[in-house]
C-alpha cells in the first residue's frame, strides 16, 4: 500500500528512453519476387527477392510478414529487404524472424542466415552489424536484438540481406521477417 513518487528534474528525461518505431509490414501486398518499392507505415521499403507473405504456413504476427528469398542468378531477386528512408538516432533494432516451413528449408543442412546491415550515408554503402542464424526447426518467430548505436542526430537506414548458402537451383532458403522495432 505504499505510494512511490517519481520527480524527474526534466519531463524530457522520462520520455527520452521510451521511444520506438515498429514496422509490422501490414497493409500493401505483393506476390511477385522481383524487386519493388512498397510503402509500409514507416516509409518505402525495397523488397528485392521477397514477397508479402500471407499463407497459413508463413510465420507472422498479424496478417502478413515478408518472405525473403533471393536467387543468385537473378539481378531482380537479390534477397534484400531495405529501408528507402532514414531514421535518426536508432540505438537498437529488434528483428523477428523464422523459417518458411517448406521441406527444402526445414531439412537444409547448410546454415540459414541473414545479415543486418546499416548505412549512414543514405544507402550508398552498408556495414554488417550482425549475422543472424535462423532456427529451421522453430515454428514461431524468434526475435534478435541488434545494436545500431547511432548518435542522437545521426541518420541511418537498415537492410536485411539473405546470406544463406543457396540451394542447387540458385535459390536461397526462404525466411519470414516481421515486426522490426527501432529503439531510440
Amino acid at each position: 500500500g505504499d505510494k512511490i513518487y517519481v520527480n524527474p528534474g526534466n519531463p524530457g528525461d522520462v520520455l527520452a528512453e521510451a521511444r520506438e518505431t515498429i514496422e509490422d509490414f501490414e497493409g500493401p501486398s505483393n506476390t511477385n519476387y522481383d524487386v519493388k518499392a512498397i510503402a509500409f507505415k514507416t516509409g518505402s521499403w525495397i523488397v528485392d527477392g521477397g514477397i508479402t507473405a500471407t499463407s497459413a504456413a508463413d510465420l507472422k504476427t498479424g496478417a502478413q510478414s515478408i518472405r525473403l528469398q533471393g536467387t543468385t542468378t537473378n539481378a531482380k531477386r537479390k534477397g534484400i529487404l531495405a529501408m528507402d528512408f532514414d531514421l535518426q538516432g536508432v540505438k537498437n533494432l529488434r528483428v523477428s524472424h523464422g523459417i518458411y516451413p517448406a521441406a527444402a528449408e526445414t531439412s537444409n543442412v547448410n546454415p540459414t542466415t541473414f545479415d543486418v546491415q546499416v548505412s549512414k550515408d543514405g544507402g550508398v554503402t552498408y556495414t554488417t552489424l550482425k549475422r543472424v542464424q535462423v532456427d529451421i526447426k522453430s515454428t514461431v518467430l524468434i526475435t534478435d536484438v541488434v545494436e545500431v548505436k547511432a548518435g542522437k542526430t545521426e541518420n541511418v537506414r537498415i537492410r536485411i540481406v539473405n546470406s544463406s548458402t543457396p540451394f542447387a537451383n540458385n535459390n536461397m532458403p526462404r525466411i519470414n521477417l516481421d515486426d522490426i522495432v527501432f529503439e531510440y
